[in-house]
């Protein structure tokens, strides 16, 4: 049953099944953008730094995601999942 469940950059299993949009995918490259976000500016940002990472937290998402049928999620342009053209239809 492991054909039926996402692997991330590293090969391991995500625990998500495989969709037409690789969530996995999106979830690793959303946490290296927070972690860059943390570094630039600390663990909890104050007055003008907590402003600028909002900002950059609201462009990125943005970005990444898009609205379908009122629910919000990763972009199909960008997080397109290619192992899921290959399954059969059963």
């Amino acid at each position: 049953m492991e054909w039926m469940f996402e692997k991330n950059s590293k090969g391991e299993l995500t625990g998500d099944y495989i969709s037409d949009i690789n969530y996995g995918h999106y979830a690793e490259k959303y946490k290296e953008f927070l972690d860059g976000l943390q570094q630039r500016y600390g663990k909890n940002p104050v007055g003008v730094e907590a402003n600028k990472y909002r900002l950059e937290r609201t462009a990125w998402l943005n970005s990444n995601r898009e609205t379908i049928a009122g629910q919000s999620q990763p972009k199909r342009s960008i997080y397109i999942n290619k192992v899921y053209n290959t399954l059969s239809t059963a």
